[in-house]
């Protein structure tokens, strides 16, 4: 009797904590519900699933696309789902982006990363425009759902003040086979902007993560040229270049008569870099560093990405804000380069020389910002220097870019000059490191010379003192006392380490001082 009195209370207790977890387990999921949605009036009809999760974005990480850009859509599920995507572009129509035909299913693995278009897909997904904010939503759910006929459009624009509400009607009154259904949501954004109607594309794009600080480039010469950037080819001239990693790259152009133009550009996040007629020159002799550009050089543009390049040649020519240079007689070429607004130019910078290569140079939140201590030129004058340089103490001729010799002819603007070379003098730095002196004059102290034998070997050295000026006796003949050594000047006791000094490379070389 005991033992079933036991057995009840133990049943009970049992009893008690289930109703209670029950309990406890329907108030997380009510609160999670309210804090999923903000909102404790949301719909009744669906719910949150706390064991599911979904992810959505696309190849772009920082959301932004140019009208024509291609778009690839990436999602993923925490566990096995089905999964439905649709967007509402910048003119507010839905738009069913996933499943894409009535026959397809929409059961996705889980933990895996799934593409639209896929490897298997057959269509692309290409921005068609206008500029604003596409929208893009994923709904995922561990139990099947019903899928609107939308196909291929839905006729649903959105109309309402805010997009992110209309989004959740739709969810609840499209998707949702029966009430308390439960499900998993994301979304993202994609910012869309037209395209510079006079530049051409980049037909290479490289993979930027979402940590990566980018900046952009405009390349307005010469027409049609090829443009390389470390060694791989981009596209061709006028070139608008969105997004490139923040630092130096090497910019090389070679224009359709070979002629060849490189150097190093510093990229911004603040600043625009726009490279035009007055900084790219390409000249015959100039060869690229790069292996592969040296041998390829000037890329046809019809056989390379721009089929309609010459079709698109005559509405870029006469776009506004495109000037034509005199035209070449020489080739009988003419010259193009676009000169009107840029919609996409950010910061007022200029590009100075430096001695690395090109970079900006202009104002950063209100200070302005200069690169100190290096010495400048602008694209066709002589060095100046942003930093405090002493001009005066600094003898320049020709281009100091290139090196320069330490004596000979060197041509400087067109002009010849003689330059020789300068009387250069050691600074004592080692000199005072190691303790000794440069032997500017002669010393006073007695000479220490090491006296040899027959052998060859060497002795203990003996003092020689300087003869005084009325006798002229030796001192062993004399027998006089030998004076006490002094101490050399070196204050070291090393062997020959200032007998000789060599002044040519601006610090002493010594016998064995290093």
């Amino acid at each position: 009797m005991l033992r079933r009195i036991l057995n009840t209370a133990a049943t009970a207790t049992l009893m008690w904590f289930a109703v209670a977890g029950t309990a406890v387990a329907q108030n997380l999921q009510q609160d999670y519900d309210q804090d999923y949605n903000n909102d404790p009036n949301y719909l009744d009809n669906v719910r949150i699933d706390r064991y599911l999760d979904v992810e959505v974005w696309t190849n772009h990480l920082d959301g932004d696309f140019f009208v024509g850009d291609n778009v690839v859509i990436n999602y993923r599920a925490s566990r096995d789902a089905f999964v439905a995507i649709y967007s509402i572009d910048t003119k507010g129509r839905v738009n069913l982006l996933f499943p894409t035909d009535p026959g397809r299913d929409n059961f996705v693995p889980g933990g895996v990363t799934n593409y639209l278009p896929g490897p298997d897909d057959d269509f692309d997904l290409v921005v068609s425009g206008p500029d604003g904010v596409e929208n893009i939503q994923i709904i995922a759910s561990r139990e099947r759902f019903p899928i609107p006929e939308w196909f291929p459009v839905s006729g649903l624009i959105c109309d309402w003040d805010d997009r992110h509400e209309f989004m959740d009607n739709l969810n609840g009154e499209y998707f949702v086979r029966y009430d308390g259904q439960k499900f998993a949501f994301d979304r993202t954004a994609m910012y869309i902007n037209e395209w510079e109607p006079v530049y051409f594309r980049p037909i290479y794009y490289p993979y930027y993560p979402s940590w990566t600080v980018c900046g952009n480039a405009y390349i307005d010469y010469p027409w049609g040229a090829s443009i390389y950037i470390d060694g791989v080819y981009w596209g061709c001239a006028p070139l608008y270049i969105p997004r490139i990693y923040v630092g130096w790259h090497t910019i090389t152009i070679y224009n359709h008569w070979g002629h060849c133009w490189e150097q190093d550009v510093h990229f911004s996040h603040y600043h625009t870099v726009i490279l035009n007629r007055d900084i790219i020159r390409p000249q015959p002799l100039v060869v690229s560093k790069y292996k592969e550009v040296r041998s390829i050089g000037y890329r046809d543009p019809v056989k390379s990405g721009y089929p309609k390049f010459k079709e698109h040649q005559p509405v870029v020519t006469k776009a506004p804000g495109v000037k034509e240079k005199a035209t070449n007689v020489t080739n009988g070429a003419a010259d193009y380069q676009p000169t009107g607004d840029k919609r996409y130019v950010r910061g007022n910078a200029k590009l100075v020389a430096t001695a690395r290569g090109y970079e900006t140079a202009g104002a950063v939140g209100g200070k302005e910002r200069r690169t100190t201590g290096v010495p400048t030129r602008t694209s066709d004058g002589p060095l100046k220097s942003t930093g405090s340089i002493d001009q005066s103490k600094r003898q320049t001729t020709g281009d100091s870019f290139n090196g320069g010799s330490d004596h000979g002819s060197v041509v400087s603007g067109g002009k010849k000059v003689d330059s020789k070379p300068a009387e250069k003098q050691s600074k004592g730095f080692y000199q005072k490191k190691s303790g000794s002196q440069t032997p500017t004059s002669k010393p006073s102290q007695p000479a220490v010379q090491p006296k040899r034998d027959k052998g060859g070997s060497e002795s203990k050295p003996t003092i020689r003192p300087n003869p005084p000026s009325g006798g002229g006796g030796s001192e062993k003949k004399t027998g006089a006392v030998k004076p006490p050594p002094s101490k050399p000047s070196s204050g070291s006791g090393a062997k020959s380490t200032t007998t000789k000094t060599k002044t040519g490379g601006g610090a002493s070389k010594q016998g064995d001082g290093r």
